[in-house]
């Protein structure tokens, strides 16, 4: 019987789940779509089901870990503010999958777990950096000195809800013109349709992607905006942490060099002067497997204690 463990990747609009050996090799993955502002309840209890169908009695399941766009309190692991999907108040998710789960359980921060990924599988990746997830939010992992930063209430990362713009768009958290309303996916397309003047014109961010590389002037002028609050918010990340390197990863990262070329640019232009030329800005190794392998690799940690 083969030793295996479950890395969630719980994003705002897919829950991808990877079967993954004790060497970090994923044997199988599947997703499911996001149940919308559905009850924390209910969720977990559908992700319990999952993994019951899709393990074999051919494989001994150590233990499940599961990485949630929230913030994760380091005394109780209570999550809270995860804002895209509706759950604002303390909610112990460990304990609705225990319901379920006889097994060791693992929860993080999805951003934070996919830079343990990262780092997990890149031995290239520095030991000051930033890793950023462009998705259906923002976030971000933070490593310093080698060593990921938590904070005292868990919640270091929250890249997205920097304001880069203060009489922008408003945010699922509240505030406005934070940088997840401009430059995750779902902020691109908010750009472009304020910019067409058309607000419900149907697109996403793939495709405005697509047609910047086809130079539509609108597409391009909407894809230089994201990159460059991007770069904004970056450089004044690393102006404070004095950052080696930025890794971008996420689905909006899958436009590749056309993306990370126009965020390094914004970069270089806010950066302090004494530390350009001194940080890379690089695209993940691991695409969408980051945040599966990072749960993957606490879980291991764990049961091999």
């Amino acid at each position: 019987m083969e030793d295996v463990v479950i890395g969630i990747d719980f994003g705002g609009t897919t829950i991808k789940f990877g079967l993954v050996t004790r060497t970090g090799h994923i044997k199988r993955q599947w997703s499911i779509a996001t149940p919308a502002k559905t009850a924390p309840e209910t969720v977990m209890a559908e992700i319990v089901q999952e993994i019951k169908r899709r393990v074999s009695s051919a494989e001994h399941l150590l233990g499940v870990g599961l990485g949630i766009p929230g913030s994760v309190r380091p005394d109780t692991l209570a999550v809270y503010d995860c804002n895209n999907l509706g759950w604002n108040k303390d909610t112990d998710i460990l304990a609705l999958l225990q319901k379920g789960l006889d097994i060791p359980l693992v929860i993080e921060n999805d951003a934070n777990a996919a830079t343990i990924g990262e780092k997990w599988q890149d031995s290239t990746s520095k030991d000051n950096l930033m890793y950023v997830t462009l998705g259906t939010g923002v976030g971000a992992g933070i490593v310093l000195n080698d060593q990921l930063v938590h904070g005292f209430a868990g919640a270091a990362g929250e890249l997205g809800h920097v304001i880069v713009d203060p009489k922008g768009f408003k945010c699922t958290c509240g505030n406005r013109g934070c940088l997840e309303t401009v430059s995750s996916a779902t902020g691109i397309v908010r750009l472009y349709q304020k910019e067409s003047g058309q607000d419900e014109v149907s697109i996403t961010a793939k495709e405005i992607f697509d047609q910047a590389k086809q130079n539509s002037p609108l597409a391009l002028n909407v894809v230089d905006q994201a990159c460059d609050y991007l770069g904004l918010a970056l450089a004044n990340v690393a102006n404070v942490l004095n950052l080696e390197e930025i890794i971008i990863g996420g689905g909006v990262a899958a436009a590749g060099e056309f993306l990370r070329a126009r965020v390094e640019r914004a970069v270089d232009k806010y950066l302090y002067f004494s530390a350009q030329n001194h940080i890379t800005i690089k695209l993940a190794s691991l695409g969408n497997d980051a945040g599966i392998l990072g749960m993957a690799k606490l879980v291991l940690q764990k049961v091999n204690k």
